[in-house]
């Protein structure tokens, strides 16, 4: 496995103006009145906090059903630029995320049931003694949450690949799901490896953006206005961690399919 073309690749997809300026402004869009109401709002009341969650509501279902044309441009977009590493196409990219735009929200859907349904199964199944009137052990609350977890962090590592192959494979919803198991189950080691490095690099990226924030309150007793430039200079360093892991997990997915083509050819010699 080549992780070193891989993430070289993809820590410059993000610097293309065009390329980075598309979630930089979806992004702006929907975290700037966020970050305003945390700090005109009194979240310390109940009004404060029912008018907080009035603004987030309306707000995460925006971003979900316009982040998941976005996301289907940059799955497209990212997977063209890999092989050459040179500017590609965005309206090709914009023509693919159309037309896969109904099976990706279908796909996102499917991987919710999966996820609810691995983490009530797992974790509810342990709190079945407390739910049916027995006495509240807080030892069994606990211990079924972190099954619960342990199975939803198991089935997020097979199923991880599942968007990426409903967009760039074009498959349906659940033939999505099959083709994510089935490739990561072969691979269970490089997947392992690569999720490790690019937590490691996407945390790094991220953490950046934050420092010149944490520096100055350690200081300054500052102002929303006055946070503003701060607020731009993470925002920037979001979006390039976010492409970048975008653009990663792209080039791992191209470079799992090269690999099991090369492996198929062998056996048939």
């Amino acid at each position: 496995m080549d992780f070193e073309k891989i993430f070289k690749t993809a820590i410059r997809y993000p610097f293309d103006w065009e390329i980075f300026s598309i979630y930089f402004i979806f992004n702006f869009l929907i975290s700037f009145p966020i970050w305003v109401s945390l700090g005109t709002m009194q979240m310390s009341t109940m009004e404060g906090i029912s008018s907080y969650f009035g603004l987030l509501v309306p707000l995460w279902i925006i971003s979900f059903f316009v982040g998941t044309f976005i996301i289907g441009f940059y799955y497209d977009n990212s997977s063209r630029f890999f092989p050459r590493m040179k500017r590609t196409a965005i309206k090709k990219s914009l023509e693919v995320a159309k037309k896969r735009y109904i099976p990706l929200l279908g796909t996102q859907f499917l991987l919710s049931v999966v996820f609810f349904c691995v983490f009530f199964v797992f974790g509810g199944f342990s709190l079945l003694p407390v739910l049916s009137g027995a006495s509240f052990d807080m030892a069994s609350v606990l211990i079924g949450s972190l099954i619960g977890l342990a199975a939803l962090l198991i089935a997020s590592f097979f199923l991880f690949l599942t968007p990426f192959a409903c967009v760039l494979d074009k498959l349906n919803p659940i033939r999505s799901v099959k083709k994510s198991f089935s490739m990561i189950n072969k691979n269970k080691a490089d997947t392992f490896a690569f999720l490790i490095l690019l937590l490691i690099i996407y945390y790094i990226i991220s953490f950046i953006g934050t420092i010149p924030l944490f520096v100055y309150k350690m200081f300054y007793e500052a102002a929303t206005f006055n946070m503003f430039p701060f607020f731009l200079f993470q925002t920037f360093f979001s979006v390039l961690s976010y492409l970048f892991a975008i653009s990663s997990i792209t080039n791992f997915y191209l470079t799992l399919k090269g690999t099991n083509g090369k492996k198929k050819k062998k056996r048939k010699k």
